[in-house]
């Protein structure tokens, strides 16, 4: 395990590795002799430090502290920015992406669409019978694979015939790829008609998790 960290401070800074195996990141149980004590400037630096992995480790968390020595009215401060931590017998130049690309990589796996204001459209479909509704809902990003999605109705509603109408039961529809969703309803209306999926202003959530 290798990382690296650029750091101002006037303090000194102590990365302290958490390599206990099966430790909670909560609990913070840190390994002796993976503790290591650096003196930082008031200039931007970057440092680097390594340690060794016990082998039956399945959780990894590094944690960074600084005794204050200011009393009041004076301003200790540490300011960290572009913190990499890399499996690897040294550290690497420091990678970085551009939030875009962030977010598509982590839009493969996991999306939210938490239900937005009232009248914001978030899906079209179809109605497919006397009370049942099926919205398709494009992905952003095609994900990983076809994903398992999970809705709460909140105050999610249907525009029906230009009338904003309570989707009813909310639910997961039956058909899933990795670049779109669906989602059902019963609420009342003429089957064969289009209809949109909107938001109420509530804290209803569409969420589609194609993670392993």
């Amino acid at each position: 395990m290798a990382g690296t960290w650029t750091g101002l401070s006037s303090l000194a800074l102590t990365p302290q590795q958490n390599l206990s195996p099966n430790s909670s990141p909560t609990t913070a149980v840190l390994t002796a002799g993976a503790n290591i004590a650096q003196q930082l400037t008031t200039s931007w630096q970057r440092y680097a430090f390594t340690a060794a992995a016990p082998a039956a480790c399945t959780q990894l968390g590094v944690l960074f502290n600084a005794t204050p020595v200011g009393t009041a009215g004076a301003a200790d401060f540490v300011q960290i920015m572009g913190v990499q931590l890399e499996i690897g017998a040294q550290a690497t130049p420091f990678e970085h992406r551009d939030i875009e690309l962030e977010l598509a990589i982590a839009q493969r796996y996991f999306f939210n669409i938490p239900e937005p204001a009232s009248g914001v459209i978030v899906g079209a479909g179809m109605v497919a019978g006397a009370t049942s509704e099926i919205i398709f809902i494009p992905l952003p990003v095609q994900m990983r694979a076809a994903p398992a999605v999970t809705v709460s109705a909140g105050s999610f509603k249907f525009n029906l015939a230009g009338t904003a109408t309570a989707v009813g039961t909310f639910a997961a529809g039956s058909t899933h790829t990795p670049n779109y969703i669906s989602v059902t309803g019963n609420a009342a209306g003429t089957a064969g008609q289009g209809t949109l999926l909107q938001g109420g202003g509530g804290a209803g959530f569409i969420q589609a998790n194609a993670d392993f």
